[in-house]
């Protein structure tokens, strides 16, 4: 997970300037998206610990996979803005499209690790999280 978590944090300067910083939305530099970031893995690490500890490490290592697959997805839009040099709009149609899909696959993941209705706290902490996260990066 630690190895995930270093190229995912990593990973963000080229989504950062190829893909972020293309858009009309963002004006954050890249040390403010990495402190974003930070907060987001120090919530995650929060939520965890109120976990036993199996659970703490399944439910880190959905959303550290979340967080690749995530990652992964930009890789495409990466090497299309560097090609085409950014279309804005296609730029946000498809980090839209990322954010619903990965929205959908952490419900998944999370009813996977059997953390939904048992600890809908967590979930919704979590979610709320990531809603902030986002309007402070497009705010």
């Amino acid at each position: 997970m630690v190895i995930f978590l270093i190229f995912n944090t990593l990973m963000l300067f080229p989504i950062h300037d190829h893909v972020l910083s293309l858009t009309s939305l963002y004006d954050k530099n890249s040390t403010e998206l990495q402190v974003a970031h930070l907060a987001l893995i120090g919530m995650n690490l929060l939520l965890a610990t109120t976990l036993d500890r199996y659970k703490a490490v399944e439910y880190l290592g959905q959303v550290n996979m979340l967080a690749l697959i995530t990652i992964s997805l930009m890789v495409p839009l990466i090497i299309f803005n560097r090609i085409m040099h950014s279309i804005n709009y296609l730029t946000l149609v498809y980090l839209v499209l990322v954010t619903l899909f990965i929205i959908w696959e952490y419900f998944r993941r999370m009813r996977f690790a059997n953390l939904v209705g048992k600890n809908n706290l967590i979930v919704a902490i979590n979610l709320m999280s990531l809603g902030v996260f986002l309007f402070y990066l497009f705010n």
